[in-house]
């Protein structure tokens, strides 16, 4: 039963390498490729900058969150 299982999952592991292979070596799947990792780059920077921009100090949730505590009550006023 366990080794049914597992040659079942390296056979669907054999086939996964192999149709990953064939993507890459075809022309649509270096597109495919070049696409994730300008999708990853482009994560990463933005990342990157949102951490930087919190330790600058723009980006300030703190101050965000009160504003919203103090609009979101049953009075008819927003702190501002």
């Amino acid at each position: 039963m366990v080794n049914d299982i597992m040659l079942s999952a390296m056979a669907w592991a054999s086939s996964l390498k192999n149709a990953v292979a064939t993507r890459i070596h075809e022309e649509r799947g270096q597109d495919l490729l070049e696409y994730a990792v300008l999708a990853g780059a482009v994560g990463i920077v933005a990342a990157i900058a949102l951490i930087g921009a919190g330790a600058a100090g723009w980006l300030n949730f703190a101050s965000f969150k009160n504003k919203i505590a103090n609009c979101v009550s049953f009075s008819n006023t927003c702190g501002a």
